[in-house]
């Protein structure tokens, strides 16, 4: 098809050409997949074999048809009496801190100026 456009910008078709169309194909017409075929048909199953139908249990023991005799705490030997740790050590006697020697006493800085101002004067 041949298109032509003028000097105005609009198109022209020339007689006797028609567009031809792609032709279509069908999906129908393409070759056909395999069949899938699902695994379940494929493999037959093993049977199943229930587990209580493999092993036979072991009887149940309980614990109370073969009890431990019980041994009382009162039975045991008896502890070694607790000693007291106050029982023990006897306390040195506490020295009051107003039986220590008394310290000189401090003179203050007000003192000393005030002894460094008369000296002056």
């Amino acid at each position: 098809m041949e298109v032509n456009f003028n000097h105005k910008g609009t198109e022209t078709i020339e007689e006797g050409t028609k567009p031809q169309p792609t032709p279509f194909k069908l999906l129908t017409d393409q070759p056909q997949p395999t069949p899938i075929k699902l695994l379940a048909d494929q493999l037959q199953p093993t049977p199943f074999k229930l587990l209580t139908d493999q092993l036979q249990p072991t009887p149940f023991k309980l614990l109370t048809d073969q009890p431990t005799p019980f041994k009382l705490l009162t039975d045991q030997p008896q502890p070694i009496p607790i000693k007291l740790l106050t029982d023990q050590l006897q306390p040195t006697p506490l020295k009051l801190f107003t039986n220590q020697p008394q310290p000189t006493p401090f003179k203050t800085l007000t003192n000393q100026l005030f002894i460094i101002s008369t000296i002056k004067k």
